[in-house]
């Protein structure tokens, strides 16, 4: 008799505890489905702001460039085909010269010369000061280390001349000379390893 209570309470104990395991993996598997219903309509909302349709036109931002770029300016050189371009500073104002420049044996174009006063947001076109003169694509303009509002363009007298070169001085872009050497700078870069200026007269240039 003792032992067949025995077992009887003990199968009560063991029917509580699956009845109790029963309802708790029922609340948890409720509760997961409740939060995988709330991720997917996120998902769905989200990608619904993203989406476009498929039939419209892709297009791209408005003011793209600004935005890879923020504070910074595009300008283009126009009517200019140059394919080479030299930049540098001119004094300490924020001039800047631009240089552009072509070597090509089968094509003889003059160089272009730009200068801006704004620090490089607008250039103006200041190529009538050289004359129609081609300006050396390898360090073919320079700045002088002693006066840095002096910058230094080395020429050819002609496109393919080698016996003269024609060097270009202008300060700040400004003031502009020009004056036909007798002898030829070679073209190994940098130039300026055999140019520099006079210790005790910076507005001369003098060759090693």
């Amino acid at each position: 008799m003792f032992e067949s209570n025995f077992y009887s309470v003990l199968l009560l104990v063991l029917l509580s505890t699956l009845v109790f395991a029963r309802e708790n993996l029922v609340s948890e598997f409720a509760k997961s489905h409740v939060r995988n219903v709330r991720s997917i309509v996120v998902e769905e909302d989200t990608s619904s702001v993203n989406k476009r349709d498929a039939n419209s036109a892709c297009v791209p931002p408005l003011n793209f460039i600004q935005k890879l770029t923020p504070g910074r300016t595009q300008h283009t050189f126009s009517n200019d085909n140059n394919p080479s371009i030299s930049l540098t500073w001119s004094g300490t104002n924020g001039v800047m010269l631009a240089l552009t420049t072509i070597t090509n044996l089968f094509l003889a174009q003059s160089s272009r010369l730009y200068r801006s006063t704004d620090r490089g947001k607008t250039f103006s076109d200041i190529s009538s000061q050289l004359s129609g003169g081609y300006i050396r694509k390898t360090s073919g303009m320079q700045v002088n280390p002693s006066d840095t509002a002096m910058v230094i363009l080395f020429g050819y007298d002609t496109p393919y001349s080698t016996s003269h070169t024609t060097i270009y001085t202008t300060n700040n872009g400004w003031e502009n000379h020009s004056q036909r050497l007798c002898f030829h700078l070679k073209l190994t870069p940098p130039v300026s390893n055999s140019t520099h200026s006079h210790k005790k007269r910076t507005d001369c240039l003098q060759r090693q």
